[in-house]
């Protein structure tokens, strides 16, 4: 039994947060956590409402991310590059209506906190320790106290949490499993999909607000339903890409980039596959030399593709199956094609997208549905 299993609870925790601008903005927001939305390995979100000052205002709620990794890993060395990456990404995108907006932003210590998440650990250890049969017990003991002196937050453990605004419709996966839901267990595609004026809409909002990050020379690099925020359930919601901890500039000099990227189901070939070698060659690969913006445009495709189908396009439970489905699906890549993809940093994606009779960059997809 480890320790890692253990997941706190900040219900009713207040947060006293200040504005990113606090020129325009100087003083406290407190807000109050109230309910656990979801949550996974980097952070856990909650429904937050802001706490009225002095009897006056308040009742505002917002989507407030806890940056769980930061609070196992956050030192006097810094903040890690994935949290980093999402407010600076966030902080920089403005007011865009296609990208979720940051409201608040809390970095500090928080000592009363830190007493009580410890103080939740020693309850959850006991629990542990009592469910326990009699012949495991002693060394779940001995196991869990060595784990709660080594991880027991300090006083001067630093939190982060954004305040972000809240999406009542959900996110796009929770969408599409509604209307799956909603249909015979007979039906097949196209029957699970959305109607085509409310896919079209949300299409083109991703396109729009991919089309943002891309005039930045931004890569999103993890899109997929589950991080496309909703306004509301009506078919009039504004789509909102959230969940920018991947995102990954693309200008000159940026150095090296992760060369596995986006959730499987919506990985480009040539992320799939890596930059290949020449013919004759037995050097090594250049890390991160083989994909671009471009793989955003496979992702959105792949999204646009499930929302008129319901269910995934490319389909697997491994890379390998992912790509036997592609190629089934858009055939196999000529030579000239996969020449094209190691050649240059966009290719595959665009060669790829061009092959199945799509636009390929954000910016000229954006026309508007009709």
């Amino acid at each position: 039994m480890a320790l890692q299993e253990f997941t706190v609870d900040l219900i009713q925790q207040v947060i006293p947060f200040r504005s990113p601008n606090p020129l325009e903005d100087p003083r406290e927001h407190r807000l109050r956590l109230v309910e656990r939305l979801g949550g996974g390995t980097y952070g856990d979100v909650y429904r937050a409402v802001e706490e009225p000052e002095d009897g006056v205002g308040g009742g505002e709620t917002f989507a407030v991310k806890y940056y769980v990794d930061e609070t196992r890993t956050a030192t006097e060395d810094g903040l890690g590059c994935t949290t980093i990456r999402e407010l600076s990404t966030i902080s920089s995108c403005g007011t865009h209506p296609n990208l979720v907006r940051m409201r608040y932003l809390f970095v500090d210590q928080l000592p009363r906190l830190v007493e009580n998440i410890n103080q939740q650990r020693i309850q959850w250890a006991r629990q542990q320790h009592a469910a326990a049969d009699r012949e495991s017990q002693e060394q779940l003991r001995r196991d869990l106290q060595t784990q709660l002196a080594q991880e027991e937050l300090k006083p001067t453990q630093v939190f982060v949490f954004a305040a972000y605004e809240l999406c009542e419709g959900g996110d796009l996966k929770k969408l599409l499993a509604k209307q799956r839901e909603n249909k015979p267990s007979s039906s097949v595609s196209p029957e699970w999909g959305l109607p085509l004026r409310h896919a079209k809409l949300l299409a083109f909002q991703l396109l729009n607000g991919l089309a943002f990050l891309h005039n930045e020379k931004l890569c999103h690099r993890d899109l997929k339903p589950d991080n496309l925020m909703l306004t509301s359930e009506n078919e009039n919601c504004v789509l909102k890409i959230g969940d920018l901890g991947l995102c990954r500039s693309f200008r000159a000099n940026a150095g090296e980039i992760t060369p596995t990227v986006c959730t499987i189901y919506y990985r480009p070939l040539e992320v799939l596959l890596g930059r290949m070698k020449g013919d004759g060659e037995g050097g090594s690969e250049e890390p991160g030399a083989h994909y671009g913006l471009g793989a955003d445009i496979w992702g959105a495709g792949c999204i646009i593709a499930e929302m008129f189908r319901g269910i995934p396009l490319f389909k697997g439970t491994q890379e390998f199956e992912v790509l036997i489905r592609v190629t089934k699906i858009l055939g196999t890549p000529t030579e000239a094609e996969w020449t094209n993809c190691t050649a240059s940093v966009e290719g595959c994606s665009t060669t790829r997208l061009e092959t199945a009779g799509k636009a390929t960059t954000s910016a000229n997809t954006t026309k508007g549905p009709t």
